[in-house]
């Protein structure tokens, strides 16, 4: 990854949030393109998933319902 990938890490500093998770710094300069420290939690898996067409929120859902297949 690059700079011009235009990824970025989004601090997440909400307190309802802190409260339930580990807050964690990811040093400066983890990734070649990134310049400043970001605070952020430790979690043990994210999913993250945009439904594009608007037709795939169920087959999104039932992944959270029955993670093991």
């Amino acid at each position: 990854m690059t700079a011009q990938d235009k990824l970025a890490l989004i601090p997440i500093t909400n307190k309802s949030i802190l409260d339930f998770y580990l807050d964690i710094e990811i040093p400066a300069k983890t990734y070649s393109w990134q310049d400043k420290v970001i605070n952020t939690v430790a979690v043990k898996a994210v999913l993250v998933s945009y439904d594009f067409r608007g037709i795939n929120c169920e087959n999104v859902g039932k992944i959270r319902q029955n993670p093991s297949g």
